[in-house]
């Protein structure tokens, strides 16, 4: 992203609200801080990106026939899903996607992950595409506390650590292409 690519010059202040009110149905908001990019002449205010994005599940992962630990095994199918970030306007966070997700459990215990694989697709005219072509993750999660990410973001290898306190509260700390650090946190609400 252009915070990644602006890192050293810009704070790198980005906001964000994810909402899934509908069965299968994700839609997200986000504010991206440019500072020093004014977007009207004269003023001497920081400028702000906002996107907006969508995902739908097309196909619910399922677990294997005959399972009943709740985690699906390695003969079910992934979940497919398909998204566009940074909706309508300036288009520089653009991306248009079809992504697939496999979840698996390391035998009975605590420790479980997942796989992530998609394709980025050109199809709508953008200023900068975020994702173009193939990316991929994976996750491990040990229990509840803790977990690991890898991913390749279509243009750079990032790894790093989540964090589960105590619910709804997530920590993230990253190293964007194995060399930045980055971090945040979350919070979940079900209503």
């Amino acid at each position: 992203s252009q915070s990644y690519e602006g890192r050293g010059t810009l704070d790198n202040r980005v906001y964000f609200l994810t909402m899934g009110f509908l069965p299968r149905t994700e839609v997200s908001i986000r504010a991206t801080v440019l500072p020093g990019e004014s977007h009207i002449e004269g003023l001497k205010a920081d400028g702000v990106d906002r996107m907006g994005s969508g995902r739908v599940l097309i196909l619910e992962e399922k677990p294997a026939r005959g399972d009943s630990s709740g985690f699906p095994r390695p003969l079910a199918l992934p979940g497919l899903a398909i998204g566009m970030d940074d909706i309508k306007g300036t288009r520089r966070y653009h991306s248009f996607y079809l992504v697939a997700t496999k979840t698996l459990a390391v035998g009975d215990g605590p420790v479980y992950g997942s796989v992530t694989a998609g394709y980025g697709f050109r199809t709508f005219r953008a200023g900068r595409y975020l994702l173009d072509g193939e990316f991929a993750g994976a996750d491990i999660y040990l229990g509840k506390w803790a977990g690991f990410i890898v991913e390749y973001d279509s243009e750079k290898w990032s790894g790093g650590l989540r964090l589960f306190p105590a619910f709804p509260l997530t920590a993230q700390l990253a190293l964007l292409n194995f060399d930045t650090l980055s971090g945040g946190v979350s919070w979940t609400h079900f209503f």
